[in-house]
């Protein structure tokens, strides 16, 4: 495949890693919160709720401070007031937590939608072979447009294990050479450092029907 296409794979999947890890924080982080704001709720409801259960003392006539009955009631006052506040905090926390998870969520979608893209990206890269084999010859370099003519592969691949050579032998060496029994060794310029071993097949004086 194109190098550019495994780039491009690979910085999706990088962006993909990277909304999954931010998602889960603004759960984790955004999730503290909530958990924190029922707490102060429960705490706050409690504190009402006992206040309105603490019996109440006669005002006495004629007092110039402020008597227990005045001052119950301003605590119930306040008591209440901090339950309705951290109500409100809850709901705000809660709505926090419900917008950055959608937030998150959508960018996750995006960034599964950019991977998937670059999948079918790569594969429209990548160049298969009609049959397993060994590249003998690489017509096309990084970067260069191909395809615009039939008459220049892009590569040519030979499978070594079924491929038949023809070879001009002289008396000499055909004296020693037994179709099916002689082992050969057969090298290549093209390939200078390869060397491959295969078996006489036959030993003709025609070289059409060879």
């Amino acid at each position: 495949s194109h190098p550019s296409a495994d780039g491009y794979l690979e910085q999706a999947r990088q962006s993909q890693r990277t909304a999954e890890t931010a998602l889960a924080n603004s759960r984790r982080h955004y999730g503290a919160a909530v958990s924190v704001a029922r707490l102060r709720v429960r705490s706050a409801r409690q504190a009402e709720a006992s206040l309105r259960t603490t019996p109440t003392v006669p005002e006495p006539a004629g007092g110039l401070e402020a008597s227990p009955t005045t001052r119950f009631a301003g605590d119930a006052q306040r008591a209440h007031e901090d339950r309705v506040i951290a109500e409100q905090d809850l709901i705000d926390a809660q709505a926090q937590l419900v917008a950055a998870v959608l937030l998150y969520q959508r960018q996750l979608e995006d960034t599964r939608l950019a991977v998937v893209a670059a999948q079918a990206g790569r594969k429209q890269a990548m160049i298969r072979a009609p049959i397993n084999g060994t590249v003998v010859a690489l017509n096309a370099r990084p970067g260069q447009m191909v395809g615009d003519t039939a008459l220049k592969p892009i590569a040519t691949v030979v499978d070594l294990d079924s491929l038949q050579v023809h070879v001009k032998a002289t008396s000499e060496q055909v004296a020693w050479l037994v179709p099916t029994t002689t082992l050969v060794q057969v090298s290549f310029a093209d390939l200078p450092n390869a060397t491959f071993e295969g078996t006489v097949r036959r030993i003709t004086t025609d070289v059409g029907n060879a």
